[in-house]
């Protein structure tokens, strides 16, 4: 399996094992993913916008060196990336502080042109994953040409995976937000959501109710990670609920769900059953659990 991972990928500044000190590291939801897919062996082809500068070279060769297909990246000629800064709890729960409003990643469907350059990036794989933080990113100012994307996305017969992870600062408005989630959720085949942020936009009851939900705006299958480690996932055949088996420290939760994502989808890829899947995904996640920064 070919898969493409469209999104915005940042330079990270998290707090340094001792001291004071920040380090810096390459991080973004959906780019968290694809290095973590290419690490469990899966074809990966990044696509996003990057500047001309030292820090976009950067993440390009690091992308490269995790065995990532980076032909999809453009080069805008002024713009830069984003910057994010972590600050973690006692518990590992972290809050982020962002610097993105002009970043490269926000242009790239300022025109149709550029648009058919990335369709043809992704009509080389067999999926396409992407997350609500994609599309905050992406879409809002460029609406018309994002939406003829996706429809020429699912014209090549290219399958959508789609992360809701739903961040309200980056949006517009709520109501913004649910058009554009539930147009993706019409797009995609395999959806990830995460609970909390499902309650926090549309006021789910309850993971049934967000499987439910995924599953009548087409979807065939649908993954929900919940509170305290506990994933349930739901397909045409199959329901199968597993929480993890981690008993290690909690470092820092930053990547976890990306993590977890990657590894459901690399067993996915490999033909293994629901509960496997999550076996996996769990094993996968705890990897990064354990460590400051998105990727260990």
């Amino acid at each position: 399996m070919r898969i493409a991972c469209l999104g915005e990928v940042m330079i990270e500044l998290r707090p340094a094992e001792k001291g004071t000190q920040l380090t810096r590291g390459i991080a973004g939801d959906t780019f968290n993913t694809a290095v973590m897919l290419s690490r469990e062996g899966v074809y990966v082809r990044y696509i996003t916008q990057l500047g001309s500068d030292p820090f976009s070279q950067e993440i390009i060769d690091f992308a490269q060196s995790e065995g990532i297909d980076s032909t999809g990246v453009f080069r805008h000629p002024s713009a830069m990336p984003g910057l994010y800064l972590i600050q973690n709890d006692a518990s590992g729960e972290r809050e982020f502080f962002y610097w993105r409003d002009s970043s490269a990643a926000r242009e790239l469907f300022s025109d149709r042109k550029q648009r058919d350059a990335v369709l043809a990036a992704v009509r080389h794989c067999d999926w396409l994953y992407l997350s609500g933080i994609t599309v905050a990113v992406m879409a809002q100012h460029s609406e018309d040409v994002f939406l003829e994307f996706l429809r020429a996305v699912k014209a090549a017969g290219v399958s959508i995976v789609f992360d809701p992870n739903y961040r309200p600062r980056l949006w517009q408005s709520i109501a913004k937000a649910k058009f554009w989630h539930e147009m993706l959720l019409s797009f995609s085949e395999l959806v990830l959501p995460t609970l909390e942020d499902e309650q926090a936009l549309w006021g789910a009851a309850s993971a049934e109710a967000v499987i439910e939900k995924c599953r009548a705006a087409g979807a065939r299958t649908v993954v929900v990670k919940c509170p305290d480690a506990l994933a349930i996932a739901c397909d045409e055949v199959e329901y199968s609920e597993c929480r993890t088996a981690y008993q290690g420290p909690v470092v820092d939760t930053t990547g976890a769900g990306d993590a977890f994502n990657a590894g459901f989808l690399a067993a996915k890829f490999n033909g293994k059953p629901l509960r496997e899947c999550l076996h996996h995904a769990h094993e996968v996640a705890s990897r990064v659990i354990a460590i400051r920064g998105a990727l260990p």
